[in-house]
């Protein structure tokens, strides 16, 4: 029985499993746990962050002495689409199908690049030097630069996970 061709079935289900590890996650399967555990907090601080967002902007947008920002609706709709994308994390870290993963990945880069926007356009906002707006401009930019550090981690583990 020295066939080198045959392949004990035990490795063919392994190579099988392997092939979309993070698809298949099993609580002792410690690569799945990762990206649970991963998308689940990115998730969560992004329905934080969006959160904060869209107080800020409904904030600024109530306020008649803020009347002057020109980026009024930009924390608003960047903190919604935000929200939509933490919650799209958990649906994934909970559900595990390619879909929910691949809905993750694609809001993850949507937000990537809103939070980019709404970075610049706040970093312009703070140039003005008015020192009520330099406040606000400034928990703005906070927020998206993490925003746009914890998109890039989830926008990473989901695409490892379609691979």
């Amino acid at each position: 029985m020295s066939n080198s061709a045959s392949v004990d079935p035990l490795d063919a289900h392994i190579a099988v499993d392997d092939e979309h590890p993070l698809l298949r996650i099993k609580d002792d399967n410690k690569r799945g746990s990762v990206f649970v555990r991963v998308i689940i907090m990115c998730g969560v601080a992004q329905l934080i962050i969006g959160t904060s967002l869209l107080i800020v902007g409904i904030l600024i947008a109530s306020k008649s002495l803020y009347s002057k920002f020109y980026n009024v609706g930009t924390p608003i709709a960047c903190g919604i689409v935000f929200e939509v994308t933490g919650i799209s994390g958990w649906l994934a870290s909970y559900k595990k199908s390619k879909s929910t993963i691949r809905t993750c990945m694609v809001l993850s880069f949507i937000s990537i690049l809103l939070s980019y926007v709404l970075c610049v356009i706040s970093f312009i906002a703070l140039s003005r030097n008015d020192p009520k707006e330099s406040t606000i401009n400034g928990f703005v930019v906070t927020a998206c630069v993490l925003e746009f550090i914890i998109s890039i981690i989830s926008y990473v583990f989901c695409r490892r996970a379609m691979s």
